[in-house]
């Protein structure tokens, strides 16, 4: 029986990836954010730096800290790319060849420091990652044995699938869920420990009706 039960940090996937993407080296990070003036908050500002700097360069438009980017990336041998950030939250990236298609966009097409960075995603200039598939709870309720689906059913739980080796079948779920997992667990013991308790009388049966045949057969030879 083969089951694979994983635990991966945020930080060892960045580095996973990060390690795909190396060229001469590792992948160099920047971000551009958003910021508003402390002083006119009317007045917006693109923060360019790269990334575990503490240092970085103000500019009063969005166009020019995306021709920072392509610079910085251009004296450089290492693959780059660029996060923007807007409103708390980031919004996608690009590396040197999507930055430069941005700029001629935004050369081409007026857009307010404002709405420039929502512009890039309604327009899909902008990389962002795939949505993970998630099951519905229905799908997992179905794949989970009978016995769990009566004790379960109402409980929203996130389930493990354990297949045999070779084999395509979906044997158990395991519910990944402390409680719910000890009492499946239980249950299992208390099945097996049925079917031994069974076997036993059985065959203790079997010995005394054996017994007694015995006895019955040895008093009528001495008749």
């Amino acid at each position: 029986m083969a089951t694979r039960k994983t635990t991966i940090k945020t930080k060892d996937i960045n580095a996973k990836a990060n390690k795909g993407k190396k060229t001469t080296g590792e992948l160099q990070r920047f971000y551009i954010s958003e910021k508003w003036d402390g002083k006119n908050k009317d007045v917006i500002y693109f923060n360019f730096k790269m990334a575990n700097s503490k240092n970085g360069k103000r500019f009063d438009e969005f166009l020019d800290a995306v021709k920072e980017f392509i610079t910085v990336s251009q004296t450089t041998n290492k693959k780059t790319r660029v996060w923007f950030h807007r409103d708390g939250a980031y919004r996608g990236s690009v590396d040197i060849t999507k930055a430069e298609v941005i700029v001629r966009q935004l050369e081409s097409t007026r857009i307010d420091n404002e709405k420039v960075i929502t512009y890039l995603e309604e327009n899909k200039l902008v990389d962002k990652p795939e949505p993970k598939e998630t099951k519905t709870k229905k799908e997992i309720i179905e794949e989970m044995p009978i016995f769990a689906n009566e004790e379960f059913e109402d409980k929203d739980v996130m389930v493990e699938v354990i297949k045999p080796e070779n084999q395509e079948e979906t044997q158990f779920v395991v519910v990944k869920d402390p409680s719910a997992t000890t009492m499946i667990q239980n249950k299992q013991s208390k099945d097996k420990a049925s079917v031994t308790f069974w076997v036993l009388i059985s065959i203790l049966i079997c010995l005394v009706i054996l017994n007694i045949v015995l006895i019955v057969l040895g008093v009528t030879n001495k008749i």
